[in-house]
């Protein structure tokens, strides 16, 4: 069962939710970027009892949770470089990621995504945008692996765009066959090196042991 009351337009909806035992909760719904959004605001107040939100208290709250969703609804427009700096933020202080892979991601974004995307808005790198930086950064001589560690970055950042509004995280819209395809390379390119350490390695023990053998073998 669920009431609620008139609110001014752009105010968002306060409205009550009762569970199943009776215990009545207050939500909100508010629209954000042409999407609605729909939040628990908290449990309501019992009569004669202190705990729960009075409807002020959930008044302040909903409006509280209004503002906080539309800067993140806004964060939809940021630069790359404005987004991957959140994402690492979230990443060091949140996440707890180490410190060297942190200085790596910043070395991504300020050496290499920030410079080639200039100014463009997060939402409007497209598939060919993202292989035409693949492409660039091959041809500069990046290997496969870092180019990989590229690409997963900014699959981080485009995905924890939308995390702080509550939606499910919206990938931007490249290829994930691309992706698939790079981490093949990747592992094909260590597979070759790991071949090419273990014929090295290989290489000075048979010839050792053929010299002792020639040695040994040879007329005295």
């Amino acid at each position: 069962m669920a009431s609620a009351a008139k609110r001014s337009y752009g105010s968002g909806r306060l409205f009550v939710r009762a569970d199943p035992g009776g215990r009545e909760t207050w939500y909100g719904s508010w629209r954000v970027g042409g999407r609605r959004v729909k939040r628990r605001v908290g449990l309501k107040r019992r009569p004669s009892m202190a705990d729960g939100l009075t409807r002020t208290q959930a008044e302040a709250e909903l409006r509280r949770l209004i503002a906080n969703t539309t800067v993140v609804g806004g964060a939809a427009r940021r630069t790359l470089e404005e987004a991957g700096t959140a994402y690492i933020d979230h990443l060091e202080h949140v996440m707890k990621r180490k410190r060297k892979t942190i200085a790596d991601y910043h070395g991504y974004l300020r050496k290499h995504l920030a410079p080639f995307f200039g100014g463009r808005p997060l939402d409007k790198i497209d598939r060919a945008g993202v292989e035409s930086y693949l492409l660039a950064k091959k041809r500069d001589g990046l290997s496969a692996k870092t180019i990989q560690n590229h690409l997963s970055f900014l699959h981080g950042t485009s995905a924890s765009r939308s995390s702080a509004s509550g939606r499910p995280p919206t990938p931007l819209p490249w290829s994930t066959a691309r992706r698939r395809r790079a981490r093949r390379t990747a592992a094909c390119a260590s597979s070759r090196r790991k071949t090419s350490r273990r014929s090295s390695a290989r290489c000075p023990t048979t010839t050792s042991a053929t010299s002792s053998a020639r040695s040994t073998c040879a007329p005295q």
